[in-house]
């Protein structure tokens, strides 16, 4: 008999109960529903860029963007899986300035097993947070050649060695 009368809808106590059911049976849907979203945007998450070629405008793009979806991201590392022979002077530059003023942490990680960070890949890799290398890579060579890939002038290769040193 008592359930009948707090079934009734004239029972402030019955309407009490139900707004309450109400509230949090809908509370329980939207985190049901919300909630593996809201723990994916909360999860650590790391970017990883795969960068392979000759370094030019291109690649620089590529990496400033990445950098500022890193950001946006609210990443915590992006990780720069690098296998160059070298590139442009001035691409090289660029990228090293993005890499040091990333807020982001960056690692570079010469990589896979046979990959090199020639010339402009050894200055990348030493402007990184983290500098990591696959077995059997190797890291080094950063000395300027001419666009045709030969040797340059003495004077010149030394003014250029040291403009890039700086």
């Amino acid at each position: 008999m008592m359930l009948l009368y707090l079934n009734r809808p004239n029972n402030p106590l019955s309407m009490f109960r139900r707004r309450i059911f109400l509230a949090v049976f809908a509370a329980m849907m939207l985190m049901g529903l919300f909630g593996p979203l809201l723990a994916q945007a909360q999860a650590p998450h790391i970017l990883l860029l795969d960068v392979n070629g000759i370094i030019n405008p291109v690649k620089h793009r590529y990496i400033s963007r990445a950098l500022d979806q890193a950001v946006e991201d609210r990443s915590v590392m992006v990780v720069i899986e690098l296998d160059t022979p070298g590139g442009l002077l001035s691409s090289t530059r660029d990228i090293v300035q993005l890499l040091l003023d990333s807020p982001v942490p960056v690692a570079v990680y010469v990589s896979p097993q046979g990959a090199r960070a020639g010339s402009a890949g050894t200055f990348i890799t030493a402007a990184a947070n983290f500098a990591v290398m696959a077995p059997g890579t190797n890291i080094g060579a950063a000395t300027p050649v001419s666009s045709t890939g030969g040797d340059l002038e003495e004077n010149l290769a030394s003014k250029i060695e040291n403009d890039a040193a700086a």
